[in-house]
């Protein structure tokens, strides 16, 4: 069996070229970060230019399905899923065809929703004192069903 690794989403340098706050899809894909998934203590994938957005409001619509895989798809990406968790014995894997290393131990459940939860609130607050726009990730997660 192997062993169970924290999880965290983390973000830097947010930025938007949003024209229109109302569209939704300006929303999802032209609000973007530097961001990394980090593993243990280890970044597994990282993306200079990468639609946070359209990233949350997918985890967090899987989050409250709590289905089985979590499979992450960008508009602007031909990969499928670009990231993905694999559940494997109420645990889940990560993988990207773009991730740092292949980790042999897997993330527990809980772990998994508390990082979409902690990222989720932190893009919130960020993209409303950094960028100015009012961001309802529920409303736009809801798209995802």
């Amino acid at each position: 069996m192997s062993s169970s690794q924290k999880i965290e989403f983390a973000f830097e340098h947010l930025r938007s070229e949003v024209d229109e706050p109302k569209e939704f899809w300006q929303l999802l894909l032209r609000i973007n970060a530097d961001f990394s998934i980090v593993v243990g203590n280890r970044i597994f994938y990282t993306e200079p230019d990468f639609p946070l957005v359209e990233f949350a409001s997918q985890a967090l619509n899987w989050s409250r399905k709590q289905g089985s895989d979590f499979l992450y798809t960008s508009m602007e990406s031909e990969e499928e899923p670009l990231i993905g968790f694999y559940l494997e014995n109420d645990r889940f894997r990560a993988y990207s065809p773009h991730q740092e290393f292949q980790s042999a131990s897997t993330i527990e459940k809980q772990d998994l929703l508390v990082a979409i939860s902690s990222l989720a609130e932190e893009l919130r607050l960020k993209v409303k004192s950094e960028l100015a726009i009012e961001l309802d990730l529920e409303n736009l997660s809801e798209r995802w069903k």
